[in-house]
């Protein structure tokens, strides 16, 4: 369901990625390869998640070029540095499984990791067609490296709070009297939504038997009060 500058934005920022080699004990930042999101740099104006809301940005849908680096360097085994959930639930993966990442000055947010292989590691990213559906469209990463023998690893996620929205719901006022005009009238932006506190845990499996498990994220997704639209002429 993503445009096709959100799906350019992706193919942009793996480009980036694709073919990267990173040495044994180098730091591999999302930020440092992709660069910054510009019109400049070739990035498109697309929706993103913005602190909880929907919004237009340069470079709308890296984060999801982030997630899937993320999700793929974690079942190679690589160890974590630096990650950040966005503040909501995203569409394309479940809660505990995202990684958001941001270049703007003084709010930046990476996605980091380290490789501890014992050899160098090469990144393969491209968006592919989904062999099960044509119409659709998936990332793709691979990291290649020392082989792991009969070790795996996976991901598992403990819902461990759920948090309550406010009572009090937020007004926006309607500037643009574009959904009301009037001070006496109100109409639905958002529901209320709950929230989360999730953690997950990177698993260990030898000949897919599960032998050890280490918590990597703490990931925290806030509730949102129910908001309306308010109008702010007077009749």
């Amino acid at each position: 369901s993503s445009t096709e500058a959100r799906n350019e934005n992706i193919r942009i920022a793996f480009s980036k990625i694709n073919g990267y080699i990173l040495n044994n004990g180098s730091k591999f930042s999302f930020n440092g390869v992709v660069g910054r999101r510009t019109l400049e740099n070739g990035f498109y104006r697309a929706f993103e998640y913005n602190y909880g809301e929907i919004v237009l940005g340069i470079g709308g849908g890296v984060c999801q070029a982030s997630t899937t680096v993320y999700l793929a360097a974690m079942k190679a085994g690589m160890e974590l540095v630096s990650h950040t959930a966005h503040s909501m639930k995203v569409s394309y993966t479940d809660l505990g499984m995202d990684a958001t990442v941001s270049d703007t000055i003084g709010a930046e947010r990476d996605m980091s990791f380290r490789n501890n292989s014992g050899g160098q590691i090469f990144i393969a990213a491209h968006v592919t067609t989904d062999p099960a559906n044509k119409k659709r469209l998936r990332c793709e990463v691979r990291v290649y490296g020392p082989d792991l023998g009969n070790v795996s690893y996976d991901f598992e996620t403990v819902v461990v709070e759920v948090l309550q929205p406010p009572l009090d719901p937020v007004y926006i006022d309607d500037t643009d009297a574009k959904h009301v005009t009037y001070v006496d009238e109100v109409s639905l932006y958002s529901d209320a939504t709950l929230g989360y506190v999730v953690d997950t845990y990177l698993v260990t499996l030898e000949n897919g038997v599960k032998v050890g498990s280490e918590k990597i994220t703490r990931s925290t997704y806030p509730a949102r009060a129910q908001k309306f639209w308010r109008g702010i002429y007077t009749r």
